[in-house]
């Protein structure tokens, strides 16, 4: 096995509290997901949606600093695909769940 652990930037880190806080301690896969490693969404961005979740609960500081990890368990070796394009195919698992479940509607029709 292998762990990937990439640090967050620091607008990915903000935005992940602020979905925490607002959920009572468990952070949106929504917000992990639509976080880019690389440059991460603007804090114009993170602003928003912290706004958007409603009220704050306290976020332990522990919690806080897993918070700023994206930590990936996988059995891909290092030579086959680096972190980041583990991570790049983590971001397309969504779609691609999706896809699959409107071809199975389809074939259900």
């Amino acid at each position: 096995m292998r762990l990937i652990a990439l640090r967050l930037p620091e607008e990915a880190i903000r935005l992940c509290l602020a979905t925490s806080q607002a959920r009572g301690g468990t952070p949106s896969p929504r917000a992990l997901e639509s976080s880019d490693v690389d440059d991460g969404p603007s804090e114009e961005q993170a602003t928003i949606r912290a706004s958007e979740l409603g009220p704050r609960h306290k976020v332990s500081a522990s919690k806080q600093r897993q918070l700023e990890w994206l930590l990936v368990l996988t059995n891909v070796e290092s030579h086959v695909l680096s972190a980041e394009q583990v991570v790049a195919l983590m971001r397309l698992r969504g779609p691609i769940e999706l896809l699959w479940k409107l071809v199975a509607r389809r074939k259900a029709k």
